[in-house]
């Protein structure tokens, strides 16, 4: 178990090991946001930055994880990754390297982000979480085919009986495991999440106010009665 203390603000896990810290936004996420088409390639564009002295060793820290990789014909391969939590520094010296169009759209949010962290940080910092390693270091749904196939059926299914969007079903799922997608929960909640979409899926629990909820067409049997 890994201790320090863990927010998520506008979309982001953001950590900091105390109040007192910087907090640190984690690297694929950034360039999810900047519109990097392979966020995970982020991390070359780092340690080039870090070698050339761009980046710094306080503008950053690294977690090493374990994934599971799809492969080109098909199924997938353990491999150990390093992600990078850079700070604000950090993130916009890295935005300046991406060169996308929405990186420089991009920074007026990162700071934003930041800003509202550290306000978080210095008002709830005696708040300690601990944050689970093996979830941490766990493959995400997203990286297995079948189980994002699943998932995005089990939602679309949702969305039918609880007559609401599709984008409204991941906005609940998301905040019930407070990830920035719903393919960014970790496998090993699998199970807990099929059983979430099932208790919605059944009327077993609330998804929705109504008036987000939008209106069914009226049944033909419906129809002929006021024709």
């Amino acid at each position: 178990m890994t201790k320090c203390i863990e927010l998520h603000v506008n979309g982001f896990d953001v950590r900091a090991d105390s109040a007192d810290d910087e907090p640190r936004l984690r690297d694929v996420d950034i360039a999810e946001r900047a519109g990097m088409a392979q966020p995970r390639n982020v991390r070359a564009v780092i340690k080039k930055a870090a070698k050339s002295g761009l980046l710094r060793a306080e503008d950053m820290r690294t977690q090493t994880v374990r994934m599971q990789i799809p492969k080109p014909r098909g199924g997938f391969e353990s491999r150990t990754v390093t992600e990078f939590w850079l700070t604000q520094t950090g993130a916009s010296l890295l935005l300046t390297q991406l060169r996308t169009p929405a990186a420089i759209a991009f920074t007026r949010q990162l700071v934003e982000t930041c800003r509202e962290a550290v306000r978080l940080l210095r008002e709830n910092g005696t708040h300690t979480f601990r944050v689970d390693a093996s979830l941490e270091s766990s493959p995400v749904l997203g990286d297995h085919w079948d189980k994002r196939q699943k998932l995005g059926q089990l939602c679309k299914a949702v969305a039918d009986f609880q007559r609401c969007s599709v984008a409204a079903v991941h906005g609940w799922v998301r905040a019930q495991y407070k990830r920035p997608s719903v393919y960014q929960i970790s496998v090993l909640l699998w199970r807990d999440v099929q059983d979430v979409l099932n208790s919605a899926l059944h009327g077993l629990v609330p998804l929705l106010p109504p008036v987000r909820r939008r209106a069914l067409p009226a049944a033909p049997s419906q129809l002929a009665m006021f024709g």
